[in-house]
């Protein structure tokens, strides 16, 4: 497949700030205490030449709407389901190639992130002189599955980060990270060999099916 430099960049997606590659996280990892995620439980930043799109989860529902600081200004959260957990925050009209500070607030009750980089990709006609890409394929699942022998199903998730912090220690700057971060698909799971298939069914019993007949939302 001939991909074009434009097309290559809009398949890209931005990073959370764990995996952040680039001098302003690197001199935020440095600091003494660790990231204040607030009552953030999942943060999905994608960005392109003059937008940063943030969609996020909270643990438990927000009241009133959320907002997110970027720079010196803010952009207020839309909410994407029923109840008030889940919601994405796009930001327009940025410059390209520029870092932005951003940070997360909870008008419910003041409670902050701490504030982290994201970077917006260069203009598409920008003479590019340099370009490190970090990518890697299925970040993993739940730590509690495990195989017939007892042994853990994945990489536990403290090897997983510092696989992934070695990753940055090479200052990349594009993070890509593909595979299937959301669900496993259920069907496909139960045509497997019964090895692979019973610790997933034993998952899928105390969390429950993925029920296809019902709404996305609610």
């Amino acid at each position: 497949m001939n991909t074009s430099r434009r097309q290559f960049l809009r398949m890209i997606a931005a990073v959370p700030p764990t995996m952040v590659g680039n001098k302003l996280y690197a001199a935020a990892a440095t600091e003494s205490k660790a990231w204040d995620q607030a009552d953030l439980a999942h943060l999905i930043p994608t960005a392109n030449h003059e937008e940063i799109l943030i969609k996020t989860s909270f643990r438990e529902p927000l009241r009133k709407t959320p907002r997110l600081r970027i720079g010196r200004s803010w952009v207020d959260g839309a909410m994407t389901d029923t109840a008030g957990r889940f919601w994405q925050f796009r930001a327009r009209g940025l410059l390209p190639g520029t870092a932005y500070e951003l940070q997360l607030e909870q008008r419910d009750d003041g409670k902050r992130t701490d504030p982290w980089p994201l970077k917006t990709f260069p203009a598409h006609h920008a003479d590019i002189e340099h370009l490190r890409i970090l990518a890697y394929t299925c970040g993993g699942g739940n730590d509690r599955l495990k195989m017939a022998s007892g042994e853990p199903f994945f990489l536990n998730m403290q090897d997983r980060r510092r696989l992934l912090q070695r990753g940055l220690a090479f200052n990349p700057d594009v993070v890509v990270a593909n595979g299937d971060h959301i669900y496993w698909d259920q069907r496909t799971t139960r045509n497997k060999p019964e090895s692979f298939r019973t610790p997933w069914l034993a998952l899928f019993e105390e969390y429950g099916a993925l029920d296809r007949n019902e709404p996305v939302l609610g």
